[in-house]
Parts: C-alpha cells; sequence; structure tokens
C-alpha cells in the first residue's frame, strides 16, 4: 500500500494509475494514511504488524488497530462477509429471496500440480473461467457461453508485457525499482502476529471449506494440520470453524459444478490456513515465542 502512496519530495508523477506504474506514478490523495506509514512506523510494515500482537502494549495495540483500519483495502475478511456471519444481522439476510450461491475464488499458489512439483500452481485463472462459464451459461447455450470466453482476451495465454502489466503494485515495483534499500519483507514476528491478529479470518476461511453440519462435527468442517516449520513434526493445529454464520458459508466451494474445481478450492483453502498453522496455534503461547521456538 505504501508503495503507491506519494512520499515527501517524491519524484513520481502523480495523475497517472500508480498500482499498473508504481514506478512512475503515485497517488497524492491520502496524504494523511502516508504520514501515519512513514512517521508512525517509519514504512516498515512489520512495526504496524507487531504493535498488533496480544504481547504488544494496550495503548500501543489499541493505536495500532485503528491505525491498520484506516489502511487503504485492510478490511479484513471477516469484516466484509459480517453480515453472514453476525447473528444480529443474519435475521435481515432473507434464506429464499437474499443469496442464492456463494463461491470462494481463491489466489493461493502451491508448489506443482500434485503436491510433487517445484512449479507454483494458481488456480484464480481456472476458477474465474469456470464461474464466467456458468454465469454466461444461464443466460445463454453451454456452446455459445464457451465461445464467448474463448473470445475474452484474458482466456488467451498472455505475452511476458501483458503478465508483467498485470502483476500486483508491489510486484512491479520490486521487480522495476534498483536500490541499495529495498523494503523491509514481513519478519516472522510479523507474520505471526498479522496472523492472529486476522485469526477470525482463518476461522472463517475453515468455515467456507466444507461441512454442512451445523454443529460442526462431521469429518469436513474442521481440519487438522501439522504445524509447517514448528520445532515437532508430530504437532498438529487444528483451526475451528466459525459457528452460527449463515449455511451459504459452508458452501462456498460447493457451488462450481464439477468435483475438480471443488477440491481445487478445498485445497486452496486448506493451503492458506496451513501456511500459518505455526502461527495460529494459541498453545503455543505468544508470537516471540512462538518464533523462538520454531527457529
Amino acid at each position: 500500500r505504501h508503495i503507491v502512496l506519494c512520499k515527501p519530495h517524491d519524484k513520481r508523477l502523480t495523475g497517472g494509475a500508480p498500482w499498473r506504474n508504481p514506478s512512475k506514478f503515485c497517488s497524492n490523495k491520502f496524504r494523511k494514511e502516508e504520514q501515519m506509514l512513514r512517521e508512525t512506523y517509519q514504512s516498515d510494515p512489520n512495526l504496524l504488524a507487531e504493535a498488533l500482537c496480544e504481547d504488544s502494549s494496550p495503548l500501543h495495540s489499541t493505536n495500532a488497530t485503528k491505525d491498520f483500519s484506516y489502511l487503504g483495502h485492510s478490511t479484513p475478511l471477516s469484516k466484509w462477509l459480517k453480515f453472514l456471519t453476525d447473528p444480529e444481522m443474519l435475521d435481515e439476510v432473507s434464506p429464499t429471496d437474499g443469496i442464492q450461491k456463494f463461491y470462494a475464488i481463491t489466489l493461493e499458489k502451491q508448489q506443482g500440480a500434485n503436491g510433487d512439483g517445484n512449479e507454483e500452481q494458481l488456480h484464480f485463472k481456472q476458477l474465474v473461467e469456470e464461474l464466467s462459464l456458468q454465469l454466461l451459461g444461464s443466460a445463454y447455450t453451454r456452446e455459445k457461453a464457451i465461445n464467448i470466453i474463448e473470445q475474452n482476451p484474458l482466456s488467451q495465454d498472455l505475452t511476458t508485457e501483458q503478465k508483467r502489466e498485470a502483476e500486483h503494485s508491489s510486484a512491479r515495483f520490486h521487480s522495476e525499482m534498483t536500490t541499495t534499500a529495498p523494503l523491509p519483507a514481513l519478519s516472522p514476528l510479523g507474520e505471526c502476529c498479522l496472523a492472529r491478529y486476522l485469526r477470525e479470518d482463518y476461522q472463517l476461511i475453515q468455515t467456507m471449506i466444507g461441512g454442512n453440519n451445523e454443529n460442526n462435527d462431521d469429518t469436513t468442517s474442521s481440519t487438522t494440520m501439522r504445524g509447517a516449520g514448528s520445532v515437532s513434526s508430530s504437532a498438529v493445529v487444528e483451526v475451528e470453524p466459525l459457528v452460527g454464520v449463515h449455511p451459504i458459508i459452508r458452501e462456498a466451494c460447493d457451488f462450481w459444478g464439477s468435483e475438480e474445481r471443488r477440491e481445487i478450492c478445498q485445497s486452496d483453502l486448506r493451503s492458506m490456513i496451513s501456511r500459518r498453522a505455526r502461527y495460529l496455534d494459541l498453545s503455543m503461547g505468544s508470537c516471540s515465542k512462538v518464533v523462538v521456538s520454531t527457529h
């Protein structure tokens, strides 16, 4: 986020599209946000992430929570979908005239198609094309829907330049800019603090994986994962799904139609949780203790 914001004495141009070309353009519309990131957190994402930790001082944590919510595009998934998870808001969602279908479209990269390769697999394009096919198929014949998708340039193989333009602004900035002082990456401690701050999001993702039992006592509604990177290879971490949510949440992967697509959806969701498993294990103690014990 900080990459696309104009800094004092920034030599980049304004008025363009910084998310497309962050090395040339920046946005000067969010001066207070940029000032907060630069002055309070020294343009270091770790300082903000660590301030969110449970072992941070109450005042520091309260201020960090407020600052985090002030960031553009920082709304947690659980807040976006609060109308489907908050019991007080569920009554406003009609079971018949409200949401009929709920799709999880993932942006998760996994190693190899079958988990045994080195190439990272991204299923986002496949899932978007599948969803487009379903939506178009409801208005046209399946044959015509396929024809429309095949004529869409996004369904064709992208050139190197098109792939570069499609990159996230942060990835483009790091690949285009040559600097002796690169922006700091998120440290293990910062990653742990942020994962725990967003723990409800991971519980929501766990709920999406499946299981139609409201009491969550079936084998598909709760999964255990080995704490990747933990000191004990036998340790497992369980992320409990949310209870009392709208039943459509538990069907996030069920509307994809084919069994293959449903498995891809569930696999990506599980991967999101397993990558943070060691941090989401509250029995390990504070993030400071977790980081020490796993390195």
